[in-house]
């Protein structure tokens, strides 16, 4: 990353897109789980997307509900056209790269939702761009909600569970202390 900082997601690296076919899987699982997280986080956060993430793991797509379906699929309700993958293998690599671009745009409307600006990260690899700024929605998220539960005292009433769901990590407890 353009920060020095490796992006990953789940536990898996971005890796450098076109240089093997276990590659582009990973790369699709990334991508994917980055679709599920924005698809959850408009849903939480009640953000109605421009574009409609649909989360199917490593087949993950990006929807386009602006361009209407074309007669002929209509009656058969297949959205083919309107679909851009979020994966490589066996796929128009324009399409990708619009699936790319349409799933940067719902991260940036997340996060002029919760208020946090765009870091400048034009000399950054897309994707990566992409997780680097869908991290800052998250922590954004978190804090919000932190501060909405009572602060650092909130914790203590959460199930451990829930906690470990939200991944707050020692950072964010101490900034939570601030609140």
């Amino acid at each position: 990353a353009g920060d020095g900082v490796a992006r990953t997601i789940c536990a898996l690296p971005i890796p450098n897109a076109g240089v093997s076919g276990l590659e582009d899987e990973i790369l699709a699982a990334v991508l994917g789980h980055a679709c599920h997280v924005v698809a959850l986080m408009a849903k939480y956060a009640t953000v109605a997307l421009r574009f409609q993430p649909v989360p199917l793991g490593s087949r993950s797509c990006m929807r386009d509900r602006t361009v209407p379906l074309h007669p002929a699929r209509a009656s058969t309700r297949t959205r083919d056209g309107n679909d851009f993958p979020l994966y490589v293998k066996g796929q128009d690599r324009m399409r990708v790269q619009v699936a790319l671009e349409m799933l940067s745009a719902d991260v940036q409307q997340l996060l002029a939702a919760h208020g946090v600006p765009r870091a400048n990260r034009e000399s950054e690899n897309p994707r990566s761009a992409i997780l680097a700024d869908l991290q800052a929605v998250v922590v954004a998220a978190r804090r919000r909600f932190l501060a909405a539960m009572g602060g650092i005292d909130a914790l203590g009433k959460l199930h451990a569970t829930s906690v470990a769901a939200l991944a707050i990590s020692q950072v964010d407890m101490a900034e939570a202390v601030r609140f």
